[in-house]
């Protein structure tokens, strides 16, 4: 099966048969090009499933990647990475990369699958390294969901342990990511079509009473994200138990979490009856992961936005991990933005959000149809058709054929008997028998020149019905929509549509005025911040330079720093110390980096709200004037009108004119038609 190719503009071939499927499409190996070969595959959709929505959502995903795609880099996100489009340049599916491994629900029960390969017996709960590599995927994860939301503009809703892949190695990766929700500030782009209620938070169950889109959020992932890492670490659902009291008929994990019956929430365990054991081993997490899951299961189950963050929970991850080599990649990832002196990810202007004022289509919609031509077509006069008489012979109807020779022979034995006065029978017969075969020879060929008039004068008279019908409806329609047209003609539409776009005019200008107010103070406001985040910087090398244990360290910058301690050939116990301290100053700059992201967000948000704010009040302005303008027009009478037909109408009467210009054409053919060309013309 061969494809066009959005992004390389060239050809892919594809298997013929997929090796993978679902509700929405099916999974195809690509055999050509071969650099594609084993590293990329092809998702095509059911036709009915690849709606105009959804080809829109595909190219925005395919314009807006998450992360750098990079071939030679295994991608913690599967994404679109190019269209495909059929030969009749209709979109069908897309690429993504191509990663191998097993769900990482094999690792989210007590025990792994009997017939799982042996690489990974390592991650079995009865290994006590079990734990140290299990805290590793968990941070694998949390860095891939940190650069989703990073974007601002994509929340997955259906994380959960199927939708993504691991190795036995560790490398994990976010699939089925075209399904993810695309928002805009608190705009959804592009909904989510499904998410899974044992991985979704208590404000699934409410979402139809809260004042806004629970699935629009980030919190809604970090739930998601939290249960994940408990099932990793403990292989059971964070709200699986048995309750008593007034919880004691939540039965199923959807109840327990609509409830928010955590099984460590501190304000629930008098209505904990049954805890089953493997919970027992939360106790045994360091007290940073203990308090994560608390933040998130029970101050977050009131207040979604205290969920921890993915970056809260890398930095709480990798301190209970304390390993060199991820405190740097950690180091890159989020700390660069402040300890290698490197800016945040800029803030969106307001107007990048909120420039589009949503316009009532009144003009289009409501008004369009009352500017409009109001010539109506004419018709010109069809001629009068004659019937022909000799359909008097009926056709090839038999009965009247058996009449017919019965009447032949009749009349032969009335000449018969007058033309002889004592006619023998034998003479009798045989005259009559002579007239009777005249007869049979004459019929067809009166029968044959009946059978065409009949049908001429059929087809004539339908003609003439068809024209009587056509013309009758449309001197109808076209009185009726002159009538409405001499109401109109009382409106000076001119000058409504002038004042209209005038006012929208000042609006637009009014608004965008207001609007760049707001981006300048979300510059100032991002300048402070990278200001802010500098300081907290040349404060953590001072703190470095000023310790005890790190003083003598050479170097300006994180990496030198840390690579200083690490070079040292002796890790003696004094070693240890000083990475210790070296750490835990790392650890206490990077909370001052949250707290001080924390305070710049909600200023930040505190801005976009009154962006929001304004262009809601811009729009009321535009709804109050849409409503003055249709009473204006409403005060000349006008209700007596259906505004939905207007504009319909004038096409609709060209193309009944159309219609009966081509039936007075057949009309004019059938006029002076003669038998012989009747007969050749239906031949033909």
């Amino acid at each position: 099966m061969l494809l066009k190719s959005f992004f390389h503009k060239s050809q892919l071939k594809i298997d013929q048969k997929p090796f993978a499927g679902g509700g929405e499409g099916n999974l195809f190996h690509i055999i050509h090009p071969e650099r594609s070969k084993g590293r990329y595959i092809a998702k095509l959709y059911h036709p009915h499933k690849l709606g105009p929505e959804r080809q829109k959502k595909l190219q925005f995903l395919y314009e807006h990647p998450p992360i750098e795609l990079t071939e030679n880099k295994h991608p913690s996100v599967v994404w679109v990475i190019d269209l495909l489009y059929n030969q009749s340049n209709r979109l069908v599916g897309f690429v993504m990369p191509f990663v191998k491994g097993e769900k990482l629900e094999i690792l989210c029960t007590q025990k792994l699958p009997k017939q799982i390969d042996k690489f990974w017996n390592r991650f079995d709960l009865s290994n006590l390294a079990s734990r140290n590599l299990r805290l590793r995927l968990c941070f694998n994860i949390a860095v891939a969901i940190y650069e989703v939301h990073s974007t601002r503009n994509y929340i997955l809703v259906d994380l959960k342990p199927d939708n993504v892949i691991v190795q036995p190695n560790g490398l994990i990766a976010l699939v089925d990511t075209d399904s993810v929700e695309v928002v805009s500030g608190d705009t959804t782009l592009f909904d989510a079509p499904v998410a899974t209620p044992e991985y979704s938070p208590a404000e699934y169950y409410i979402r139809d009473s809260l004042g806004y889109d629970p699935t629009a959020r980030e919190a809604w992932d970090l739930f998601s994200l939290a249960v994940i890492f408990y099932k990793l670490l403990f292989g059971i659902h964070p709200f699986a138990a048995g309750n008593s009291g007034p919880f004691e008929n939540c039965m199923t994990l959807e109840q327990k979490i609509e409830a928010g019956l955590f099984v460590h929430a501190p304000d629930k365990q008098k209505f904990m009856a049954v805890i089953p054991p493997p919970h027992q081993a939360f106790k045994q997490i360091p007290q940073e992961l203990q308090d994560l899951f608390i933040q998130c299961f029970v101050d977050g189950h009131a207040n979604p936005e205290k969920r921890p963050t993915a970056e809260e929970w890398c930095q709480g991850l990798l301190k209970s991990i304390d390993d060199p080599e991820l405190h740097r990649y950690f180091d890159h990832l989020f700390a660069a933005q402040f300890f290698d002196k490197k800016v945040a990810m800029p803030r969106k202007l307001a107007s990048e959000i909120y420039s589009d004022l949503g316009i009532p289509e009144i003009i289009k919609k409501k008004l369009k149809p009352l500017f409009i031509d109001f010539n109506i077509p004419t018709l010109p006069k069809s001629p009068t058709l004659a019937t022909d008489k000799l359909a008097m012979f009926g056709g090839d109807d038999r009965p009247r054929g058996i009449y017919f020779f019965l009447f032949c022979f009749v009349i032969s034995l009335l000449i018969a008997t007058v033309a002889s006065q004592e006619p023998e029978p034998s003479f009798l017969i045989g005259t009559s028998v002579f007239i009777t075969l005249v007869g049979a020879i004459l019929w067809p060929i009166l029968n044959y020149l009946s059978y065409f008039s009949v049908s001429l004068n059929i087809e004539k008279a339908q003609i003439a019905s068809r024209l009587t019908t056509a013309s009758q409806l449309f001197k109808a329609r076209a009185e009726q929509f002159s009538k409405w047209a001499h109401l109109l003609k009382n409106i000076d539409f001119d000058s409504l549509e002038d004042n209209w776009n005038s006012f929208l005019g000042e609006k637009k200008v009014s608004f965008e005025s207001q609007l760049n107010k707001i981006d300048a103070k979300i510059d100032l406001l991002y300048q402070a911040e990278q200001e802010a985040y500098h300081s907290i910087y040349l404060n953590f090398i001072a703190a470095v330079h000023q310790h005890e244990l790190l003083k003598d360290l050479e170097g300006e910058d994180t990496a030198t720093l840390r690579n200083a301690i690490n070079a040292q050939k002796e890790h003696t116990d004094a070693w240890r110390k000083q990475r210790e301290a070296f750490n835990d100053l790392v650890f206490e700059y990077r909370q001052y980096y949250i707290k001080t992201k924390s305070d710049f967000d909600l200023e930040y948000q505190q801005l976009m709200d009154e962006a929001k704010m304004l262009r809601e009040l811009h729009k009321d302005e535009i709804i109050e004037k849409e409503i003055q303008l249709q009473s204006t027009i409403h005060s000349v009478n006008l209700r007596k009108i259906p505004i939905d037909l207007l504009e319909p109408i004038p096409k609709y009467l060209e193309n009944m004119k159309q219609e009966i210009e081509k039936l007075q054409i057949r009309e004019a053919e059938l006029k002076d038609i003669n038998y012989h060309n009747y007969l050749w013309g239906k031949r033909k």
